[in-house]
């Protein structure tokens, strides 16, 4: 296929230098944190493992498995960005400990370095990429209320006009349409209260509120993805895959089974 006669490309180079800092806990320590029994929900205890490090405030008689599972015993390593599941076999890094009779999730993923594209096209520059997210749940009733909170310094750190990123398109930033950058995310990426109610017969239901969050649109948001960790920057596909995982004024209502979720 012929190069669109306005991609020139001087120099077929991108070079992004980062250093970043990710909250994980090692393979070893997540052996030895893991409930050697299997996982309601079919989630593997190494996810479970790999995903905690318990408070020294949990309970006496409060199991790492019970802070781990949700309501119809479902894995809490599935949680996603808004709504949405992670397959059971892929593992979200992060601080978990007890919270009284609930719980609580803490994790960040923060780059910094020198993003250089080097076409009549690109730019350079020093740039942060840094979500950081922290989840807590406590049983209200007869379910679970959990909030979510989202956060990034990137208005700050890569700045409105965001970063070079060749090939990048659709969204926009600042009014206008985006092509070869990336726009920062906004500083609340997400701020929601999650309600669920286990009911007889195996069966959920949820509702979730959020002045900023994530619609039932799309597949989970990158920076939520196990594939995406240590990517330093917004993948190409991310505003045509996943670009509303960052709306305003959301509410979704779904039902659930511990192995399928319909919901809108």
């Amino acid at each position: 296929m012929p190069m669109p006669r306005s991609f020139r490309l001087r120099s077929p180079l991108a070079l992004v230098a980062t250093a970043g800092l990710c909250s994980k806990v090692g393979a070893a320590q997540a052996a030895d944190l893991a409930d050697p029994s299997p996982a309601p929900g079919g989630a593997s205890s190494r996810t479970h493992g790999e995903m905690s490090s318990m408070s020294a405030s949990e309970p006496m008689g409060m199991s790492h498995a019970t802070v781990m599972t949700g309501p119809l015993g479902i894995s809490r390593s599935r949680m996603g960005s808004g709504t949405s599941w992670l397959p059971d076999a892929s593992p979200m890094y992060g601080l978990m400990g007890a919270l009284g009779e609930g719980g609580f999730m803490l994790h960040e993923n923060v780059f910094a370095g020198y993003d250089a594209f080097a076409s009549d096209r690109g730019s350079r520059r020093f740039i942060s990429v840094n979500p950081v997210m922290g989840v807590a749940w406590y049983p209200l009733g007869p379910g679970e209320l959990m909030a979510r909170l989202m956060l990034s310094a990137e208005p700050l750190t890569v700045g409105k006009g965001g970063y070079p990123l060749i090939l990048q398109t659709g969204e926009t930033a600042g009014g206008e349409h985006l092509h070869d950058r990336q726009h920062p995310h906004d500083v609340f990426m997400e701020v929601a209260l999650d309600y669920t109610l286990a009911l007889p017969g195996s069966v959920g239901v949820e509702l979730y509120v959020a002045p900023a969050g994530e619609p039932a649109l799309g597949p989970t948001a990158y920076p939520h993805r196990i594939s995406a960790i240590s990517d330093p920057l917004a993948p190409i596909g991310h505003h045509w895959q996943d670009a509303r995982h960052i709306s305003f004024g959301v509410l979704t209502l779904g039902g659930f089974t511990r192995r399928v979720k319909l919901e809108g």
